[in-house]
């Protein structure tokens, strides 16, 4: 993914951190969805709205990765725009984002840091011997295709949490 969009990505969310944050009654507050759209024409575009089923749609998007199939979606929320589904964040009530980091397992050029790379649509780190690290490392070797359901900070890439696991080659 490009810097310019990735620091758009977090720019977008961090701001929907805040409104999620500064709702008034926890009893109101959903998960706010935020999907990143590949559009017919090629545009891509970020769109964002409150959803009771943000983990739901967060899962079912791993299963069509894992499948291979692309999962398209129409936003009504203003600006309306259909697309295939690029990259899934939902964003907790609590402030913390939760997102899937698929790929390949491969060394990262921060030292002591692993990555796992998605054909040109970001990565996910994680230092090598934390202990998020070698929760993913157990299950998914060195150059394997793993699956990571992770929480993540706003402001980079970096895996705070792990959530789940698991090796799909």
């Amino acid at each position: 993914m490009h810097e310019m969009t990735r620091k758009l990505i977090t720019t977008i969310i961090a701001l929907v951190e805040i409104s999620v944050c500064n709702s008034t009654s926890h009893a109101e507050q959903k998960d706010v969805l935020v999907v990143f759209l590949e559009q017919k024409n090629g545009q891509r575009s970020l769109h964002h709205q409150p959803s009771s089923d943000c983990l739901y749609f967060l899962s079912e998007f791993r299963k069509a990765g894992r499948t291979g199939e692309q999962m398209t979606l129409t936003f009504e929320a203003p600006p309306i725009a259909t697309g295939k589904v690029l990259e899934v964040y939902c964003v907790r009530p609590n402030g913390s984002i939760q997102t899937n980091c698929d790929g390949t397992i491969t060394r990262h050029s921060l030292r002591g840091y692993t990555a796992i790379a998605n054909g040109g649509l970001g990565e996910c780190i994680f230092p090598t011997d934390s202990v998020q690290g070698k929760k993913i490392l157990k299950v998914c070797p060195m150059g394997s295709r793993c699956a990571v359901d992770a929480l993540r900070g706003a402001d980079d890439n970096r895996i705070n949490a792990v959530l789940s696991a698991s090796r799909v080659d």
